[in-house]
């Protein structure tokens, strides 16, 4: 499927090795081994205020930074609060962002909706570059604790992957979302929008310079005629299909995970039961020879801690296959904004076949080369760069999850053997 690809040495067609679970970098397993965190409820919640320092940046310039897809820059961000407020419409839920090392303002709060217009005006920006996908989202439940916290988790994977895309993440609009105060928010977005409804899209010049900026090889790469009509089609095809296995193992599951939590809760409500049971009997003061049961509670205790530990353990390697399949989901998005380029790129082909030779203009060939140069730079991006760098993260972040799993679990064991192995009273 991917163009220009050569056969790959032996030595780069080994696996990942596993990651050494003490020192993951928090760019890959934030997603897995973060600790459930409080979310903090109130009606009336004060955030702090502070003055914002004014970008001297422009909106957008040609130029851009860096391309590097690392994180150079060694800002992390974090949603530290998670703040269900109340206005004249209703109740919503606010998350409070908090930058280290810290910008001007301290901590600024952003509603969903927020981060949705984020990454919409990115996407707009940035054609053609796989942008970090949102968790979705969910008009019922959507103030119960769990899914605060998993949404949370979310929009901070979500933030930090875009903060490693430096390009991106130093261009104005990412730079206020981050530092402007919520009582000018609503004022910045509306100039925001005001300055890039004055830009010239039309000319494509704008999306071209900033793809060039995010890779300069993209303008001088040459595509065999077979990419349009064979490799993108068998690309998006083959994607839709892995989406969809996932969906279907994530509905697995979902019935597994549902399944461990009532197991729990069956195993505590049966430790309970059989406490009771020989609290009764120890008071029965006819009990032939002042016989009891063994005394199980430590042993079954700890029996619920394992389940309990391993639904734990279970659901946080699950939430990476979610973020994975969300990661393809935003990658199929990529293949709508190439068909927007190719409808542009038919509608002015067929202008200019309609139009007398003697009425045509500079600037309808202008336009025409412009398209055709954006969808060569938007293809090659995609089918080089993209979904290399998509599947390996896939690869690594699985392994690394799966081994967190799995030292979770030998933990969890060790420690049933230890307390069952105190108890070995034999048969008579």
């Amino acid at each position: 499927i991917i163009i220009g690809r050569r056969k790959k040495k032996k030595k780069e067609m080994e696996e990942i090795p596993l990651a050494d679970p003490d020192n993951v970098s928090s760019g890959h397993l934030t997603d897995v081994t973060d600790e459930v965190r409080d979310v903090a409820h109130g009606d009336d919640v004060k955030v702090v205020q502070g003055r914002e320092e004014e970008s001297k940046a422009s909106v957008p310039s040609k130029t851009l930074s860096s391309s590097s897809s690392s994180n150079k820059s060694g800002v992390k961000i974090k949603i530290v609060g998670a703040e269900e407020r109340k206005s004249a419409l209703g109740k919503h839920t606010v998350y409070v962002i908090e930058c280290e090392p810290r910008l001007p303002v301290i901590n600024v709060p952003r509603r969903y909706n927020d981060f949705k217009w984020l990454r919409k005006n990115l996407c707009t920006l940035f054609p053609g570059v796989w942008m970090p996908p949102l968790p979705p989202a969910q008009v019922l439940g959507r103030f119960e604790d769990q899914f605060v916290l998993e949404r949370r988790d979310g929009l901070e994977r979500f933030l930090n992957k875009i903060q490693e895309m430096t390009l991106i993440s130093e261009h104005y609009v990412f730079q206020v979302f981050l530092s402007r105060p919520q009582e000018t928010w609503g004022e910045a977005i509306k100039d925001i929008e005001d300055k890039f409804a004055t830009q010239n899209w039309t000319e494509h010049k704008q999306l071209i310079s900033h793809l060039h900026s995010f890779n300069p090889c993209l303008r001088d790469l040459d595509l065999p005629a077979c990419v349009h009509k064979q490799d993108i089609p068998s690309l998006r095809q083959f994607l839709l299909a892995m989406e969809n296995e996932l969906k279907a193992i994530l509905q697995l599951a979902d019935k597994a995970s549902h399944h461990l939590a009532d197991m729990c809760i069956s195993m505590k409500d049966w430790q309970k039961s059989l406490e009771n049971l020989t609290s009764r009997e120890n008071e029965y003061s006819f009990r032939p020879n002042n016989m009891t049961r063994v005394n199980l509670q430590p042993q079954m205790l700890q029996w619920c801690k394992f389940l309990h530990d391993q639904n734990q353990g279970y659901e946080l390697f699950v939430r990476q296959l979610k973020y994975e399949m969300y990661d393809i989901s935003a990658f199929l998005e990529l293949f709508d904004q190439r068909d927007h380029i190719v409808a542009d790129l038919e509608r002015i082909e067929n202008k200019i076949n309609k139009t007398k030779p003697e009425a045509k203009t500079d600037d309808m060939e202008t336009q025409k080369r412009n398209l055709e140069l954006l969808l060569k730079m938007v293809t090659a991006n995609m089918l080089k760069y993209q979904i290399d760098s998509l599947w390996k993260e896939k690869i690594e972040h699985f392994r690394n999850a799966a081994y967190l799993w799995g030292t979770k679990q030998l933990q969890a064991t060790q420690d049933m053997i230890h307390v069952w192995s105190q108890e070995k009273t034999p048969l008579k």
